[in-house]
């Protein structure tokens, strides 16, 4: 299989893995009233491991409660592969050449922004529950920015997308610095994040501001894995001293911000990630080969996926679940949750698959468009500067 398969496979992995713990978790707030004859009203919404604690007190354990509660993060490792993926390939579009950063940047946001923009018009405007948002909260969603700003998040998982913006800005500076090329600046460049991540870790473990240690340790992996590109492919002398000082940098900043700043669950984060950055590096390696056809499809649909699938699930596990009752049962809640996230996936796939061609690939098309006419714009100015 091909680079591009691969890579197209770990994006499709990752997406799903998102995508199950998303909708189980959707399933299991649409089945709290029945089963604990209480309501759960939206500023009551608790995070997935509140929600299943909640539910073994009351009683009644959800299928795979142990393995979530101890066993790896799934929602987690799939985010981590995609920041492993972008760090992976995103650089490599920064290549030596005229125009090269005008190229970047209007690729990167015709690749944004357009479905982006288009998830949270949907959110807005289908009936589900959302947070209170001023207009002016809502406005600064519609820049990517809002987290820099302590302003919530419209669309609950496009924190993943301010790290991404991050380092595309990142990685934009240090190209113009001449670094970006260089695996030893790299190196230096993926310690630095990863001596942030450890010092919000203890910000985090002593005070009560909730530090973002998220944001510097994703970094520090996407700087990494754009150094193993270069080891991986020969795109650039990477001596083994220097891949071995990669991934101490890496491991030590994942255990050591995890185990500080984490708590008790410190050991299920660090699980996490040690596994996701094995799998990466065991399938980029070519030690196990993905070719599951569909796998690459989903891969393709993945953003669109990734974006939607938010929306999509809160529209249609609720009347799912109120439709397989008759079918299943009233108490066959096991069943309930698994067949309504199924054929929720089914439907989130349907309609990435229509965003895909009608809305993200056109626009793709259409920032190369603009590109081209910049770039032809730049030089006949450049032509009359020198006659």
């Amino acid at each position: 299989m091909g680079r591009i398969g691969w890579i197209d496979a770990v994006r499709g992995i990752g997406c799903m893995l998102v995508i199950i713990i998303h909708f189980y978790h959707d399933a299991l707030q649409v089945l709290w009233p029945t089963i604990s004859g209480s309501v759960l009203v939206i500023e009551d919404h608790r995070l997935l491991i509140d929600t299943l604690r909640n539910y073994a007190d009351i009683g009644w354990r959800p299928p795979f409660y142990e393995f979530i509660l101890g066993g790896v993060n799934i929602g987690k490792l799939g985010v981590i592969l995609f920041f492993l993926v972008s760090g992976f390939v995103v650089p490599f579009s920064l290549r030596e050449g005229q125009h090269a950063l005008t190229r970047f940047s209007i690729s990167r946001f015709f690749r944004l922004y357009p479905i982006y923009w288009v998830s949270l018009i949907l959110i807005l405007l289908a009936p589900i529950p959302i947070r209170e948002m001023s207009t002016s909260d809502i406005a600064m969603n519609f820049t990517m920015f809002q987290k820099f700003f302590f302003i919530p998040d419209l669309n609950g998982v496009a924190w993943t997308l301010q790290i991404e913006l991050a380092f595309y800005i990142i990685c934009a500076a240090l190209f113009w610095m001449g670094w970006l090329g260089s695996p030893a600046k790299n190196l230096i460049v993926a310690a630095l994040f990863a001596a942030c991540a450890i010092g919000f870790a203890v910000i985090r473990s002593s005070t009560s501001f909730s530090a973002p240690i998220a944001l510097p340790l994703s970094l520090t992996l996407m700087f990494a894995a754009h150094i193993w590109r270069k080891f991986l492919l020969k795109e650039a002398p990477v001596s083994p001293l220097l891949l071995a000082a990669t991934l101490v940098t890496v491991f030590a900043g994942v255990i050591i911000a995890c185990a500080i700043g984490y708590g008790d669950r410190w050991v299920q984060y660090v699980a996490t990630y040690v596994t996701a950055i094995v799998a990466f590096g065991v399938v980029s390696t070519g030690l196990v080969r993905i070719a599951f056809k569909p796998l690459l499809g989903l891969g393709t649909v993945s953003y669109s996926a990734y974006l939607l699938h938010p929306v999509v699930g809160k529209l249609t596990i609720p009347p799912f679940i109120a439709a397989l009752v008759p079918i299943l049962g009233a108490g066959s809640y096991s069943a309930l949750i698994l067949v309504s996230m199924l054929l929720s996936i089914a439907v989130t796939l349907l309609v990435s698959w229509v965003t895909y061609n009608y809305i993200e690939r056109p626009s793709i098309s259409f920032g190369r468009d603009v590109f081209k006419r910049v770039r032809a714009g730049a030089d006949r100015r450049s032509v009359q500067g020198n006659t």
